[in-house]
């Protein structure tokens, strides 16, 4: 920033910020005084009916609003007119001066009033004070008494009520046989009960039938004997007779055959018999099987015929008792209806007796605990503390009046801090006035600029720049500070370093030869090929020119998009001819300058030493630097 530009900003600084602190000290002393008169009031809670007035924790609340009600301040507007019959004062206009604080955890209230007049305000809080006692005494009288007679008229209603309720739920209970409060033990319920007992034993038994004739099917299925018992024993005696003749007649075929047997009369019966014995069991048996089956039938048909007789007695019985439930709950609630009652009939005649009770003694009224008196010490507004809120608010307001003039103010637009002295609106070679061989054209970017030269840069900046970036844009910044140009950066071949001497040779038209040495093996590696970046892969100028402003970046440098290659080219001619080389010796370094920069560099040379420095090298001293420290780290 120019001392020109500093000075203008300063005044326009200087100049808003003033102008800020006297408008708002004459606004902030402009400013009518407020003042406030209070007044104290202790309201006593009266003991009344909880339904026929507020409750006790809200008496402070109820007595606020009844300071301020329409009865209260009409009549206070009333004695003003009188009074002041040149002031027209309104209700509302009262209602939006006065307000009411209650102090917590007390019954006092607080009631205070906002104006330019203290004496005004002081008159009006007493006026509605006083006007709000004298209409509270006027109706305390009349308010118990109304209480109490709206008491006595609920209790006498509740009990007539109370009597009513009695007959009609006496008169429920006879006519639906209701002869006791607990269900289970009414008739309907009984029989209900009673029929379900039944209902489940007759379904049991028709279960067990159902299940003893299965029973006696499958055993018939199997090929089991089924008999009656009555005939079981019959059954018996012809299956032992059986057997005991076939065990005879087993005995008579060891001994004889059968032809001999047919020839003995008291033998030959005994095949007979035994075959006469077989059908007989056989025949017996079908019969028992028939019988028991068809007992076992008969019975569950019988089983059956209980439990569909039983369940529709059930089913008539649980309408019945459907019926009964619905009455008995009506009955309920009829009963909870008159419990109702009759507990509100107490309450009510608990609190009517303790209200004509305490009507006995003089119930003590409000008072005024402070009245309100005029204090000519204003509330507000607080002059001084304004008055130094203002300071440095008129700072900031400065500050932002300077950030707008500038935003406001018209800026060069070819101003880029690239190039030395070259026209804004021109665009010419480096080489211009020169016999040598014409240069390569330069893209307008790197050449137009503004009147003013570029910014220089410390050795200490381009330190930190070395420093802060990475490997590729250390090693282009440091070629740039070599000597390299930007327009010769991505025409650099391997071919044109020589890795014995470590020099590199440039071609026409800037053709020159560059000692690198004092950058390796720091910033060049010996083992890389040289130059540095991706084989096969051209960088522009643009990127190389983007990589020393992001190194600038990096390194946290002040004004960093000023700072390009060409901002290092400068810096490094500057260097040199500080080290006391000519002109002449800084431009075969550099390669060619035009015309304007060379005038400006020749100035600049003229107030140089003629002897060169001790240890001064063509390359830039901020370079060495950053290869000497990195060294010595090494080493260390």
């Amino acid at each position: 920033m120019s001392g020109k530009n500093f000075s203008f900003r300063w005044r326009v600084f200087v100049f808003a910020s003033l102008l800020f602190c006297i408008v708002a000290w004459v606004v902030n002393y402009s400013r009518p005084p407020v003042y406030r008169s209070q007044a104290s009031l202790q309201g006593l809670i009266l003991p009344i009916n909880d339904r026929l007035a507020p409750a006790s924790a809200n008496q402070n609340l109820t007595q606020s609003r009844v300071l301020l009600s329409q009865p209260v301040l009409t009549a206070v507007v009333s004695q003003l007119k009188d009074q002041y019959p040149d002031q027209q004062w309104t209700v509302a206009e009262l209602r939006a001066l006065l307000k009411v604080e209650p102090v917590s955890e007390s019954h006092v209230l607080n009631i205070y009033a906002e104006g330019d007049d203290p004496d005004v305000l002081s008159m009006i809080v007493n006026r509605v004070l006083d006007t709000y006692l004298a209409m509270r005494r006027d109706s305390e009288n009349n308010d118990q008494r109304a209480n109490i007679d709206a008491l006595d008229a609920e209790v006498k209603g509740l009990a007539e009520q109370i009597k009513n309720q009695r007959q009609a739920l006496e008169n429920f209970r006879q006519e639906h046989d209701i002869v006791s409060i607990e269900r289970q033990e009414n008739a309907a319920v009984a029989k209900l009960n009673a029929q379900t007992s039944a209902l489940n034993n007759a379904k049991e038994a028709m279960i067990e039938a159902s299940a003893q004739v299965e029973a006696i099917k499958q055993a018939i299925a199997s090929g089991k004997p089924v008999m009656p018992d009555k005939e079981q024993h019959d059954l018996r005696l012809l299956e032992e007779r059986l057997q005991q003749l076939k065990n005879q007649l087993s005995e008579f075929d060891q001994r004889y055959t059968r032809k001999y047997l047919s020839l003995k009369p008291e033998l030959r019966f005994i095949p007979d018999e035994i075959n006469r014995l077989e059908k007989q069991i056989e025949r017996k048996l079908k019969d028992g099987k028939r019988i028991v089956l068809a007992e076992a039938e008969r019975n569950l048909e019988a089983r059956r015929h209980t439990y569909s007789i039983i369940q529709s007695e059930f089913d008539k019985q649980r309408k019945e008792a459907q019926a009964f439930s619905s009455l008995f709950a009506r009955y309920k609630v009829q009963e909870q209806d008159l419990a109702q009652l009759e507990k509100r009939y107490r309450e009510d005649m608990e609190q009517l007796s303790h209200f004509k009770l305490s009507q006995t003694a003089p119930l003590p009224p409000a008072r005024i605990l402070d009245r309100a008196l005029s204090d000519p010490a204003p509330i507000a507004p607080a002059y001084t503390r304004d008055a130094l809120l203002t300071v440095p608010l008129s700072v900031v307001f400065g500050v932002f009046c300077v950030w707008l003039v500038d935003f406001l103010s018209p800026r060069e637009q070819t101003k880029t801090y690239e190039s030395v002295f070259v026209e804004p609106a021109t665009a010419v070679e480096f080489t211009a006035g020169y016999s040598e061989p014409a240069l390569t054209r330069v893209k307008p970017d790197h050449l137009l600029s503004s009147a003013m030269p570029y910014a220089d840069l410390t050795d200490d900046e381009i330190f930190a720049m070395l420093s802060a970036t990475h490997d590729l844009g250390r090693q282009v910044c440091a070629l740039l500070l070599a000597g390299v140009s930007l327009e010769e950066l991505p025409m650099l071949e391997s071919a044109q370093f020589d890795q014995q001497t470590k020099r590199l040779q440039l071609p026409e038209p800037f053709a020159r030869t560059l000692d690198l040495s004092p950058l390796f093996p720091i910033i060049f590696a010996e083992d890389h090929p040289f130059p540095p970046w991706p084989k096969g892969h051209v960088l522009t100028e643009m990127e190389f020119d983007n990589m020393v402003t992001m190194s600038a970046l990096a390194a946290h440098l002040h004004g960093f998009e000023r700072i390009a290659a060409s901002c290092l080219r400068h810096n490094l001619i500057i260097a040199l001819l500080a080290y006391g080389y000519t002109l002449t010796t800084v431009v075969q370094v550099v390669g060619q300058v035009n015309d304007k920069a060379m005038a400006y560099y020749q100035k600049i040379a003229r107030n140089q030493p003629r002897k060169i420095a001790v240890n001064a090298t063509l390359i830039h001293p901020a370079v060495i630097r950053f290869v000497h420290n990195n060294t010595s780290s090494d080493s260390s």
